[in-house]
């Protein structure tokens, strides 16, 4: 879709330029004609094999959208569930903020496509829609930084004063060492 925006020929696809009259105006069928060969084209390039064959002898760009469209667009509900079920699975382990991130929010515009809703029982999911992702992202990003900016305050004052003194004040929190290690 970015490709045919991009490119100006969206309208080839939802079907807003028309094939014109070969009679009126046969330089304006040419072009149209010319560009919607290509689209076809681009299309048969951008599916399997078996699928492309279905397509190699289309006459009309939004025809064979409008197939490809009424054929893949059902929605499969093995396929719902097994996104879905790696949702609920995903777990950040050893891998980074950015890199979990990116992950779970492909799994999330994966599953926007079909066009249902998901709900997820986490408070911070929960406070703005799908579409304001970033918006926990950054939340995340900066309890992280927080997490480890305490981590490091920690560790400094722990290593200048020794581990004699349980009860340490980290930072000003009024948090001594014994708070710290639960």
């Amino acid at each position: 879709m970015h490709a045919l925006i991009a490119k100006k020929k969206i309208g080839f696809i939802d079907g807003t330029i028309e094939e014109p009259s070969q009679d009126a105006n046969s330089i304006k069928f040419e072009l149209w004609s010319q560009c919607n060969s290509m689209i076809i084209s681009w299309l048969t390039h951008s599916v399997e094999a078996d699928i492309a064959e279905g397509i190699i002898h289309a006459k009309i760009a939004h025809e064979v959208w409008v197939d490809l469209h009424d054929q893949f667009s059902q929605k499969n509900v093995p396929t719902i569930f097994q996104i879905q079920r790696s949702i609920v699975m995903m777990s950040q382990g050893t891998m980074t903020l950015s890199l979990y991130f990116t992950k779970l929010k492909a799994l999330w515009d994966e599953l926007e496509a079909y066009n249902i809703p998901f709900t997820c029982g986490t408070n911070i999911l929960m406070m703005t829609p799908l579409s304001k992702v970033r918006q926990a992202y950054s939340l995340l990003v900066q309890e992280e930084m927080q997490l480890q900016i305490v981590q490091a305050l920690f560790a400094l004052n722990h290593r200048s004063f020794g581990n004699s003194d349980n009860n340490i004040n980290v930072a000003g929190l009024g948090y001594g060492e014994d708070d710290w290690l639960g």
